[in-house]
């Protein structure tokens, strides 16, 4: 995401193409998209970047011998 941090999340979800639907399969507004991302808190990203990190982690250890 971070290549994308001059784009707006409209951008983004289009160079990705990314196709968002609603629970009857319906495309759904681009507003729909930052009103979502505004929903969203900074916890999915730092459970990502945990992730992240202890997998590197887990290959640089293994490295070690």
């Amino acid at each position: 995401m971070v290549l994308f941090r001059d784009h707006s999340i409209s951008d983004v979800v289009d160079k990705l193409d990314l196709i968002l639907i609603d629970k009857l399969g319906a495309s759904v507004a681009p507003s729909a998209i930052s009103q979502a991302r505004q929903r969203l808190t900074s916890e999915p990203l730092a459970a990502f970047f945990d992730l992240t990190a202890a997998r590197w982690i887990e290959e640089e250890d293994g490295k070690d011998t």
